[in-house]
């Protein structure tokens, strides 16, 4: 795996969801776009709605971190990630 280094940290739509640009030694570029909510995890409805905002830029990495406060927060996030898989 080649290094990468980060050159670019955009935020888009909320406070909340950034787009990084990655920059590898012989100038390839990834798109890697995160969601995070260190507060809650927000209900699957939310987090279905980010998803389909982070799809419209094509990245080559999804990273959602949300803050479970209960076991049902854990399933919100398997959901999501079932139904994109």
């Amino acid at each position: 795996m080649k290094t990468l280094e980060k050159i670019q940290n955009v935020k888009i739509f909320q406070k909340s969801i950034q787009l990084s640009l990655l920059l590898s030694k012989n100038g390839k570029g990834e798109v890697v776009i995160s969601f995070h909510d260190f507060q809650k995890t927000p209900s699957l409805e939310e987090l279905e709605n980010v998803l389909k905002k982070m799809q419209k830029f094509s990245p080559k990495v999804y990273k959602i971190a949300c803050m479970p406060q209960e076991k049902s927060d854990v399933q919100k996030i398997y959901d999501l990630v079932k139904k994109v898989d």
